[in-house]
């Protein structure tokens, strides 16, 4: 993320929210833009998302909150509450970007600040838990403001063209 503002965003007119089956196209626009812009904050890559058929996007929406100005997505970030029966009390984040002519406005703390209020009105989720890279400052500097703690960091996790990358996990408890 780069902290320089790239375009004046006014904050109230943001909405944080779900689209439907008819955002399917924008949505994956988002996505394979971050992967492109950022490749190191991204697990997976552009050019094995770019193929993925309109299936793979459609079973993505549900678990997907976006940022919405002006009819434009401008920002999206995925959640999902685990369903194995030792780990339902954990609830990853994922997928987390902004556009890069949006960042520095306060999208990405209300993206964070939605996504932590989603996952809380489930009462079972005790722990919040992603992982950023380790180069991402500005990221990592973002979830620490709001409670996530650095609890591991993975090793060399993602090779991007013969450099490596490391990972960090994060966690936020809940109660």
């Amino acid at each position: 993320m780069n902290n320089k503002r790239k375009n004046d965003v006014n904050v109230e007119e943001i909405t944080i929210g779900k689209i439907d089956q008819h955002g399917l196209a924008e949505f994956r626009a988002l996505r394979l833009e971050s992967l492109k812009t950022v490749p190191e904050a991204f697990g997976s890559s552009y050019e094995d998302e770019y193929t993925f058929p309109e299936e793979t996007w459609k079973s993505r929406i549900p678990n997907m909150l976006f940022a919405h100005y002006r009819e434009s997505l401008i920002g999206m970030i995925g959640f999902l509450v685990r369903s194995r029966r030792k780990t339902s009390h954990v609830a990853d984040v994922f997928s987390f970007y902004v556009s890069e002519k949006y960042q520095g406005n306060g999208v990405g703390k209300k993206l964070i600040e939605e996504v932590i209020n989603a996952i809380s009105r489930n009462s079972d989720v005790r722990k919040i838990s992603l992982s950023v890279s380790s180069e991402m400052e500005a990221a990592i500097h973002l979830y620490s403001k709001f409670g996530f703690q650095v609890s591991g960091k993975l090793v060399n996790e993602l090779n991007i063209n013969g450099k490596f990358y490391d990972e960090f996990i994060m966690e936020k408890l809940l109660w």
